[in-house]
């Protein structure tokens, strides 16, 4: 295997696992959200938190979708490396 070929092969298995754990992660929050927009905990207080967890879960949405979308970009780019590597021969 060539040494471009190992590095794509890699670059896949690091967008595996970052997707995985992005799926993983994604819905986190989810349920406290819920919990807030049911009215769970009113207040000043309440609101206060609840908009704090809103806030953090579209950050981590923000985060995972980065992280997400970088390792793909890094993927493609070693695929093309790796097959204009294997034309070269």
């Amino acid at each position: 295997m060539s040494k471009e070929q190992e590095e794509y092969e890699q670059a896949l298995a690091t967008y595996r696992r970052i997707k995985a754990l992005s799926d993983e992660h994604w819905h986190a929050l989810d349920a406290t959200c819920r919990a807030m927009d049911n009215q769970t905990w009113v207040g000043p207080a309440g609101r206060k938190f609840g908009k704090g967890v809103h806030d953090h879960r579209a950050e981590l949405w923000r985060q995972l979708t980065s992280a997400v979308n970088a390792a793909d970009r890094d993927l493609n780019t070693k695929r093309a490396i790796a097959r204009a590597a294997e034309k070269k021969k």
